[in-house]
C-alpha cells in the first residue's frame, strides 16, 4: 500500500496548496492548465483543485490497480477508473474524519476494483462495411470476425429486445442495407472502451489481411471507416481567369475493385491459407497474448502495412513498408542494418535452398536504401515514383506471406530463436554446411 499512500499524499498536498491560494484570493497565480483538473465536492458546495501533476498520479493510481490483477489487464482502460477513484479519494480520504490509514487505503482501492469488475461485460458488435459482393456465399469468418450479408442483420438482432424503446432502429436498418456486409464480432468481458477499440482493431487487421492478399492498388477503399459503398455526387466551386464562378461536379464510384467472386478466387489462388493462420493468430488465446512475442511482431508488421498501402504521399509508403519489413527481420542485437535486412529478407523470402539468383537480396538492398534516403533527406518526394512504391508494396506483401510461415515453424512462443533461425538461413543460402 506503500505506493498508493504516496501518490495519494501527493494528490492531498497539491489540493491543500491549490485551496489556500483560493483562500487567499491569488486566483492569478493557479493557470488555467492547473485550474481544468478538479473534481466536485460531495455536498455540491463547490469543487476541489489539485493540478494537472496530481492528475497525473491519479493516471498512476489506475494504472497500478489495473496492474495488479490479470482479470484487469488489457480489458479496462485507466481513464475509465478515474471518476469512481476520485469519489472514493473524497470520500475516505478528503472528508474522512481521522488520519488516512492503510485500512481506509485499501478500501479505497476495493471500491475502484469493484466499479472495474462492474465495467466488464461480453459484447456482440454489428459493423458495416465496404466489400465487394460474392454471389456464391452469403457469411464467411476470418479468424473471430463473421462477415453476413447486411439484409441478413434484423433476422439476427430480432431475437434481442431494445435495452431502450427507440425509434430509430429503422433508420439503422436502412443504413445498414445500404452496404453489402456486416461485420459480427463478439468481445468478451472488457470495458465499453476497450471493447469497441479491440472490435475495430480486429476488424482493421482483417481488412488489412485483404490487402495483402489483393494488393493495395486493387482494394483502394476496402474497410469500414470510408462510409456507404454508393456512388456519390461531389461539387466543386472555382474562379476562373475571367473572374467566372463556376460550379463543378461528377459522380464518385470510387471503391475497391475486387472479382466478383473474389472468395473463391482466395481460394483458387491458393490465399486463403493465409487468411486462415491471420484468423488463428486474432483469435482471443493468441491475440493481445504476452506469451506468443511472434504473434505481436507479425501483427505490428501487418498494421504497418496497411498504413502504407492507406497513405497517399509515396514517400510516407516506402518507409511505412520498409518499417513492416524491418519489424519481421531484426532483432534487438542486428548490426549493419542494410547487410543484415537484404540477407534475412533474401532468407525470408528463399527458405532453406542455395541462393542462385541474388535478386531479392538486390530488392532489399534497394528497398532500405531508398528508405534511407526519404528520412535522412537525401531523397526528395518528387524524385519517388509510382512504380518504387509498387516495388516496395510487393516487397512487404511477400515478406508478410513468408514471415507467418516462419514464425509459426518456429512457434509464435519463441521470438528468442529468431536471430539464430535466420542466422541458418542464411548460411544455406550461402553454400555454408
Amino acid at each position: 500500500m506503500a505506493s498508493y499512500f504516496d501518490d495519494i499524499e501527493f494528490i492531498i498536498e497539491e489540493m491543500v496548496s491549490f485551496q489556500k491560494l483560493v483562500n487567499e484570493n491569488r486566483l492569478d497565480e493557479i493557470s488555467p492548465r492547473d485550474a481544468l483538473c478538479n473534481m466536485p465536492r460531495r455536498d455540491g458546495r463547490g469543487i476541489y483543485i489539485y493540478g494537472q501533476e496530481a492528475n497525473n498520479r491519479f493516471y498512476t493510481i489506475a494504472d497500478k490497480i489495473i496492474a495488479e490483477r490479470p482479470e484487469f489487464r488489457e480489458r479496462v482502460e485507466p481513464s475509465e477508473l478515474l471518476s469512481d477513484l476520485k469519489k472514493s479519494i473524497i470520500k475516505r480520504v478528503i472528508e474522512a474524519n481521522g488520519p488516512v490509514t492503510a485500512k481506509e487505503i485499501r478500501k479505497l482501492v476495493r471500491d475502484v476494483r469493484d466499479a472495474a469488475r462492474g465495467l466488464l461485460q461480453d459484447v456482440t458488435y454489428y459493423i458495416p462495411c465496404n466489400l465487394s459482393s460474392d454471389s456464391r456465399t452469403d457469411s464467411f469468418s476470418i479468424g473471430p470476425v463473421r462477415f453476413l450479408k447486411s439484409v441478413s442483420v434484423a433476422k439476427e438482432i430480432d431475437p434481442f429486445p431494445l435495452e431502450y424503446p427507440e425509434a430509430k432502429l429503422g433508420d439503422a436498418l436502412k443504413y445498414y442495407e445500404s452496404f453489402e456486409w456486416v461485420a459480427e464480432i463478439s468481445i468478451k468481458q472488457c470495458s465499453p472502451t476497450v471493447s469497441l477499440s479491440r472490435a475495430n482493431q480486429l476488424l482493421e487487421l482483417v481488412f488489412d489481411t485483404l490487402t495483402v492478399v489483393f494488393s493495395g492498388s486493387r482494394s483502394n477503399d476496402l474497410g469500414f471507416k470510408s462510409g456507404s459503398p454508393v456512388p456519390k455526387e461531389t461539387h466543386l466551386l472555382s474562379i476562373n481567369a475571367n473572374s467566372e464562378l463556376q460550379v463543378q461536379n461528377r459522380i464518385s464510384w470510387k471503391q475497391h475493385r475486387l472479382p466478383d467472386n473474389w472468395l473463391a478466387s482466395i481460394k483458387e489462388l491458393a490465399f486463403d491459407r493465409f487468411l486462415d493462420q491471420v484468423g488463428r493468430i486474432l483469435q482471443p488465446d493468441f491475440y493481445g497474448n504476452s506469451e506468443f512475442p511472434l504473434v505481436q511482431r507479425f501483427l505490428n508488421s501487418l498494421r504497418w502495412y496497411g498504413d502504407g498501402t492507406r497513405d497517399k504521399n509515396l514517400s510516407g509508403r516506402i518507409v511505412k513498408f520498409t518499417v513492416a519489413i524491418e519489424i519481421l527481420l531484426l532483432t534487438g542485437s542486428a548490426s549493419e542494418k542494410t547487410r543484415t535486412f537484404s540477407q534475412r529478407g533474401h532468407a525470408l523470402l528463399t527458405g532453406l535452398q542455395l541462393t542462385e539468383d541474388p535478386q531479392p537480396e538486390r530488392d532489399f538492398v534497394w528497398l532500405y536504401n531508398i528508405r534511407s534516403d526519404i528520412v535522412h533527406g537525401r531523397s526528395h518526394m518528387e524524385s519517388i515514383n509510382y512504380a518504387s512504391g509498387l516495388r516496395a508494396e510487393e516487397l512487404c506483401r511477400q515478406a508478410l506471406f513468408h514471415g507467418i510461415q516462419l514464425f509459426r515453424e518456429i512457434g509464435f512462443e519463441n521470438e528468442d530463436k529468431l536471430e539464430a533461425t535466420f542466422a541458418r538461413l542464411i548460411e544455406v543460402n550461402q553454400g555454408k554446411p
